[in-house]
């Protein structure tokens, strides 16, 4: 090769001045040549690749140099993920506000940008419709409600909890992780969707009222002090005492801080709709009652005279509802069920001013106060007397409640009908399963209980006496 170079090296030096002109002038011109066809394309895709294009990703679109779709696409990604992961709270996302947040997740990853605003929007009217300050305060709402979990129930029945604490724990943290605020997760969409407006984006970043309806109130110190729970299940906490350990769970660093106090309240105040309602109405399944119904008729009955405590109906449902609320519902006993007879309106009248004088009457026996408290009353109406075996297995699910099941009517037939003979054998026993030891059965009757039922109820029977004529 080097001697190859040397040759062409001689050769240009032996070129003539005229030769080397020649060549110099080929080369200038060559250079002022306009560019072939394969020159302009190849120029033309040189400069389409300078350009900068537009990228269409899952929902939205990324302009250059920005992608806040990414990040949001990602953040909704590892929600989802911690959302799948829980493993006692999961029936925290069975609500229906719960499964609107999801769905806007799953739109923020995929999906369509008009589908993920509507999403967004089912999800405020959801919260609001329920009365919620925020996707926060629904959340940790359902995890004191504490609805299908296995920590709630075992500690609301009195079992162990200890071997469920870790899982528990691990929950509490991803709940955590997923309380996103409304401003962030507005936030995720007007930048996902595009064309949403600053003005959508501070109304939809805001649930809670200027001033809150009510406000929290301390927790009871038995909860802080990890006092040993009470022997049945206290009375429900109000609505400001609720919000109050809300706010309790949500001051914690880590909500995983929370189980042992979470277990306290399950064992202390059940977990469900038992822990929030304390008037129930059977309809095939429990249904919580804002009051008792007839309730709002009591003080107009005692001012005529109608219901009295000297009366002797009264004084049978009083000495009836103090002996249940003194036995030990954790032992298998036979509750003192009661039967009160008299018209339909009078009969219940006298039961509900029993179920709501009770703590007033046992004033000089301080130990039975709470239990009085906590007692929970259900109304089975005449056309679901047939589920009682279902109504009974609901109720034995719940052993530390205390529950008066009420029915003014429905048992109250003449002669012997199998429906009837199978609600004695029940109540008695006899069929092989006991109805449960913490539900109280106060039965309405014309005259007296058919003879299939006359045992259950004894010598107990409150007799309403008739009013008299004006």
């Amino acid at each position: 090769m080097s001697s190859t170079l040397c040759r062409s090296a001689q050769a240009c030096t032996t070129l003539s001045p005229r030769g080397l002109q020649r060549i110099n002038s080929t080369c200038v011109a060559h250079r002022a040549a306009p560019w072939n066809q394969h020159t302009a394309a190849a120029a033309a895709a040189k400069r389409r690749q300078g350009r900068h294009t537009l990228r269409v990703r899952a929902i939205g679109f990324e302009l250059p140099g920005a992608e806040p779709s990414k990040s949001a696409e990602k953040a909704a990604e590892e929600l989802c993920r911690s959302a799948a992961s829980l493993l006692l709270y999961s029936a925290v996302f069975k609500g229906k506000p719960a499964q609107a947040f999801l769905g806007v997740l799953q739109l923020l990853q995929k999906g369509n940008p008009l589908l993920l605003v509507q999403q967004y929007g089912e999800l405020y009217r959801l919260l609001a419709a329920d009365g919620y300050a925020s996707w926060l305060d629904y959340l940790l709402d359902q995890v004191v409600k504490g609805a299908d979990n296995p920590l709630a129930r075992a500690a609301a029945a009195g079992k162990p909890t200890q071997h469920l604490h870790a899982a528990a724990a691990h929950d509490l943290a991803q709940l955590q992780q997923l309380a996103v605020t409304e401003t962030t997760l507005a936030s995720w969409v007007k930048d996902t969707a595009f064309g949403l407006s600053g003005e959508w984006l501070g109304a939809a970043s805001s649930l809670a009222p200027a001033v809150p309806e009510q406000q929290p109130e301390p927790i009871h110190k038995a909860l802080l002090a990890a006092a040993e729970p009470p022997a049945a299940l206290a009375a429900p906490l109000s609505a400001a005492q609720r919000a109050g350990l809300r706010a309790e769970l949500a001051s914690k660093w880590r909500w995983s801080e929370g189980v042992e106090l979470l277990t306290r309240y399950y064992a202390t105040h059940g977990c469900g709709l038992v822990s929030q309602h304390s008037v129930f109405v059977w309809t095939g399944k429990l249904q919580a009652q804002d009051v008792l119904k007839g309730a709002y008729e009591l003080q107009a009955a005692e001012e005529s005279g109608l219901v009295a405590p000297h009366h002797s109906a009264a004084a049978t449902l009083t000495a009836v509802l103090t002996d249940f609320l003194g036995q030990d519902v954790s032992h298998t006993c036979s509750p003192p069920h009661v039967a009160v007879c008299g018209n339909a309106t009078d009969r219940w009248l006298h039961t509900a001013w029993a179920l709501q004088r009770i703590g007033e009457q046992i004033t000089d026996k301080e130990h039975l106060a709470a239990a009085a408290a906590g007692l929970r009353t259900l109304v089975l109406p005449a056309n679901q007397v047939g589920s009682l075996a279902d109504l009974a297995w609901s109720l034995s699910q719940h052993p530390r409640t205390r529950f008066a099941v009420c029915i003014n009517a429905g048992l109250d037939v003449n002669g012997s009908s199998p429906v009837i003979a199978d609600a004695a054998a029940m109540f008695s026993g006899y069929d092989g399963f006991s109805w449960p030891a913490n539900a109280l059965l106060i039965a309405g009757f014309s005259s007296a209980p058919s003879p299939d039922l006359a045992p259950v109820f004894g010598d107990r029977i409150a007799r309403v006496e008739p009013r008299q004529a004006a």
